[in-house]
């Protein structure tokens, strides 16, 4: 019964590995079949949305990335017995799972402004769902008391950097979208977490192996 339930520990978290090499695999592949798109220039959420050549290759990864996450927030609730950080982070992981399922019917639209009801809901559901990941890193830098407290810190510092130069930028996108690498920042601060995802499953394998 123990072996069954350290196979199964195992396996929900190197789910949350897989969710991420899920997500960058679908982002460079769609991003490669869209004859110009650009990656530095273009958001990730173009490539979803309706009106995008690639919307059906996007869509099922997205959910598949979504499920995985969800089965790795369930094995940091296993394991987290009355550690309450630990259930948060869980809890943060899979409400980040449940807001991402839910944007999938609020798709971006291409054709429409930025400032339309279907690009602003968009829009909300992608800020909720980072958002909902960045407090995860944040309850890990309080959890932690090892060397993955530090890197909590440090990816929680590079974010905010990127936060405020997208602020920097904000005021010109509307008026010239593509002069500013919106796409590369984005990717930047999104990966940035999904690699703190990494991060944490490899620290719970490390923990667990002591």
């Amino acid at each position: 019964m123990e072996k069954t339930s350290f196979n199964l520990q195992n396996f929900l978290f190197i789910c949350g590995i897989l969710a991420v090499i899920v997500y960058i695999g679908a982002d460079i592949l769609s991003g490669k079949l869209w004859h110009n798109y650009n990656f530095i220039y273009q958001s990730k959420g173009e490539l979803a949305a309706i009106g995008s050549p690639v919307r059906q290759i996007v869509l099922p990864f997205d959910i598949i990335y979504s499920i995985l996450i969800a089965a790795f927030g369930l094995g940091i609730w296993r394991i987290a017995g009355g550690g309450i950080y630990l259930k948060i982070i869980a809890g943060l992981l899979i409400c980040h799972t449940v807001i991402n399922l839910v944007g999938i019917f609020f798709p971006r639209h291409l054709s429409e402004s930025e400032r339309s009801f279907a690009n602003s809901m968009n829009t909300i559901f992608g800020a909720v769902s980072l958002f909902l990941i960045l407090f995860a890193i944040i309850f890990g830098a309080i959890a932690y008391k090892n060397w993955f407290r530090f890197y909590s810190i440090a990816t929680l510092l590079v974010f905010i950097i990127l936060t405020i130069y997208g602020l920097y930028l904000a005021p010109g996108i509307s008026v010239k979208p593509y002069i500013a690498p919106v796409g590369l920042q984005e990717r930047i601060m999104v990966i940035g977490c999904l690699l703190w995802v990494i991060m944490l499953a490899i620290n719970q394998f490390i923990t667990s192996g002591e």
